[in-house]
């Protein structure tokens, strides 16, 4: 006799493996169409995008374009504004950017619960046909 498998019995209709952009998009869009969804993050919401890559490198450039631009002074006499000297705290530039990144995985991790995903906390990896192993930051292993 054939096992005929059921929805109750797996325990996610879709397990995403990683919570950048693209994850973050597959887990929402398939969570908003009524699938019961997981996602697997081995580190912090975003990936590399949001936490060292995209965000908080715009978040510096932008920071140094309104430098450069203050610092532009015949531009600026231009319009009969006078700024000087300009001067810059790297640090608080830095805690921007820092807080940046804090806020939009904030942002990323509230959106995904709201849709109803559960996020699991750990390594992902394919175990095989339907199978889905996350080894969490404690060594323990959860097969889904």
């Amino acid at each position: 006799m054939n096992k005929k498998v059921t929805d109750s019995s797996f325990d996610f209709d879709l397990i995403v493996i990683g919570a950048g952009y693209g994850g973050f998009d597959a887990a929402k869009h398939a969570a908003g169409k009524g699938l019961k969804v997981a996602i697997v993050e081995s580190s912090d919401m975003g990936g590399t995008c949001v936490n060292k890559g995209c965000v908080p490198s715009k978040a510096l450039l932008a920071a140094s374009g309104k430098v450069r631009e203050i610092a532009d002074y015949e531009h600026l006499a231009k319009f009969g504004i006078h700024a000087s000297p300009v001067r810059f705290e790297r640090s608080k530039i830095a805690d921007h950017a820092n807080n940046l990144v804090l806020n939009v995985r904030e942002n990323l991790t509230k959106t995904l619960k709201r849709s109803g995903v559960e996020i699991i906390l750990g390594i992902g990896r394919i175990e095989g046909n339907q199978k889905v192993g996350v080894r969490d930051k404690n060594g323990i292993d959860k097969i889904f």
